[in-house]
């Protein structure tokens, strides 16, 4: 029973967050924030400016003092900064205490995409569980048409979050992240079509009037076609943002970031799940026995019900 892969979606998102090639911005001449996710989340370019270098801070005066006098700050400690990667986002200097908010920032950051891409995991195997293929039209071997429906992502993905995450942020995150990606998942499953595959090879010749409720000749969920922009990176990303209310710390990388993870393991998962158990019916009208005795089913359809055609 394949699902999405939870590290592959991880890694995905992670690598793209990490290419927006983001700074923080400085704390050394201030301190920490009283509110780091207010902070962090401010539109004002002010605040994301360069910090100065540790060296630099050498210059800054006290109050009533001339650059170069004895009046000079004391010399900022120095650390050194994580590489990205492994973290997630660049300090703003090389001061200890920048270094310092850098790991913790990253680390947030890291937690929350981790988060985000095992609720996403949980709520697509939840659908997994409940979707129904229905709607299709047999013809003797051949399946047509259908569609997919099942029950919303959205729920579950925003119960898992903890609000607490991102420095208090991470419910604006989770509530623009699962209605975006809900919109586009019941977008995708609209639009998802059989295209004429031979899955009742016994349905060319049934002895009888009536075909019984037959499973289909299990195949990949890739052989099915469907309208591949409504789940595309760049449209889960701008839906994402269409639903955010509040301003949070990064959403928009964030959102492009997950939307990235996703659509990467929905490529893996396509082909390796089964498409399976789809129990197909129809009239036979040319049965006519003795003259007639088998006759290919015409005008069938599938029965909608559990158990599930992607377990």
């Amino acid at each position: 029973m394949p699902s999405l892969v939870q590290s592959v979606m991880a890694d995905a998102a992670k690598t793209r967050f990490r290419g927006f090639n983001l700074s923080l911005p400085t704390i050394a001449a201030t301190g920490r924030p009283p509110n780091v996710g207010q902070f962090l989340a401010n539109p004002n370019p002010a605040t994301l400016r360069s910090a100065p270098t540790a060296a630099s801070l050498l210059t800054i005066t006290k109050p009533g003092t001339l650059a170069g006098s004895v009046g000079k700050l004391p010399l900022a400690t120095p650390a050194i900064p994580q590489a990205v990667p492994p973290a997630m986002i660049k300090a703003a200097s090389n001061a200890k205490v920048d270094v310092d908010f850098q790991a913790e920032v990253s680390g947030e950051l890291s937690k929350l995409i981790d988060a985000m891409c095992q609720s996403i995991v949980n709520a697509h195997n939840m659908w997994r569980q409940q979707a129904v293929l229905k709607d299709v039209k047999i013809s003797a071997i051949t399946a047509n048409g259908g569609s997919i429906q099942g029950p919303s992502l959205s729920p579950l993905i925003k119960s898992q979050i903890p609000g607490t995450a991102l420095f208090g942020t991470a419910a604006t995150i989770a509530q623009a992240v699962a209605d975006g990606l809900d919109g586009c998942w019941q977008s995708w499953q609209s639009s998802v079509r059989v295209p004429g595959l031979p899955w009742w090879p016994s349905f060319v010749a049934v002895p009888g009037p009536l075909a019984p409720p037959t499973p289909n000749v299990p195949s990949p969920l890739s052989a099915l076609t469907w309208n591949a922009a409504t789940i595309s990176a760049d449209v889960m990303t701008q839906t994402m943002k269409s639903k955010q209310i509040t301003p949070a710390p990064f959403s928009g990388e964030l959102f492009a970031s997950i939307a990235t993870g996703f659509a990467r393991a929905l490529e893996l998962w396509f082909p390796s799940q089964q498409v399976t158990n789809v129990l197909g019916k129809g009239p036979v009208p040319t049965f006519a026995p003795p003259y007639v005795p088998v006759g290919p089913v015409v005008a069938g359809d599938t029965v909608a019900q559990l158990p599930n055609f992607l377990s």
